[in-house]
């Protein structure tokens, strides 16, 4: 990737970051998430669509994670600078 962060790399191609989109679902976990994350009976996952908003108000990076709720949590801090 070189020097510095994936948003720094991002920059270099002409996406500034200046908003993050967070989106959270839950849900009973479907076959393969129950196999693919060693899901036990009745636990439920939680879904999250980052989307990373340049200066242009486009969005340029989405990333999607799937985690089990009974060993994960979530903490906001999205602080993004000029």
């Amino acid at each position: 990737m070189g020097k510095g962060s994936l948003y720094g790399r991002f920059e270099d191609r002409g996406h500034r970051i200046t908003w993050i989109r967070e989106e959270s679902t839950s849900h009973m976990p479907i076959p393969t998430e129950t196999e693919r994350l060693a899901i036990p009976a009745g636990v439920p996952v939680i879904n999250v669509i980052h989307t990373g908003i340049n200066q242009d108000q486009q969005p340029f990076e989405v990333t999607t994670f799937t985690m089990r709720v009974d060993l994960n949590g979530l903490d906001y801090r999205i602080h993004i600078e000029d």
